[in-house]
C-alpha cells in the first residue's frame, strides 16, 4: 500500500483545523497522531462554545486569512501569544471554554491542543514505540477517560 500523500495546498477553510506543522506547505511528510488529536481539540472548542472557531477568534473572512495567521492559531487558542493582525480577540479561548463547560472540559481541550509535545523524544535515542505508548497513555487518561467522566456527570 502506498503511504505517500501530496502536501496540501493553502486552504484556510481546512487549515484552521490543522495543526500548524501540517498546514499547507508546512508538512515535512511526517504526519503524527497528535495532529489529529489537535484537530479534535479545535472541534471540541467549537462544540463547547457553540460557534465556529473563526467566529471565536473574530476572523472576519476566513477565505482571506493569511497562512501566518492560521499558523498562530494554536498559540492563541492556548493563550500563549497575541493574535495576528486582522483578528479580534474576544477573550482567551480556554477561559471561554472553562466558563461555558467547566475546568475539566477546559483541561481536555488544552491537552488536545498540546498533545504533540508528548511525541517529542524525552531522551536521545528514545524508541518510537515508547513515544507511541506515551501518546496512547496520555490520550486514554487525559482525554478519553476525562470525557467519559464528564459524560457520566451529566
Amino acid at each position: 500500500m502506498d503511504q505517500m500523500t501530496e502536501k496540501p495546498r493553502f486552504d484556510p477553510l481546512k487549515d484552521i483545523y490543522r495543526h500548524p506543522n501540517t498546514q499547507s506547505g508546512q508538512t515535512d511528510g511526517n504526519y503524527r497522531k497528535s495532529y489529529d488529536i489537535y484537530s479534535l481539540g479545535v472541534v471540541i472548542i467549537e462544540i463547547a462554545l457553540w460557534k465556529r472557531v473563526e467566529d471565536i477568534v473574530g476572523l472576519q473572512d476566513l477565505s482571506k486569512a493569511k497562512p501566518r495567521a492560521l499558523r498562530e492559531m494554536q498559540s492563541w487558542l492556548l493563550g500563549q501569544s497575541a493574535l495576528p493582525p486582522g483578528i479580534t480577540k474576544t477573550g482567551l479561548c480556554l477561559q471561554q471554554v472553562a466558563s461555558a463547560c467547566g475546568d475539566a472540559f477546559r483541561n481536555v481541550v488544552e491537552c488536545c491542543l498540546e498533545v504533540n509535545s508528548v511525541e517529542k523524544p524525552e531522551y536521545l535515542g528514545e524508541q518510537g514505540t515508547a513515544i507511541a505508548l506515551r501518546l496512547h497513555k496520555v490520550t486514554e487518561q487525559d482525554i478519553v477517560k476525562k470525557l467519559e467522566y464528564i459524560a457520566r456527570a451529566l
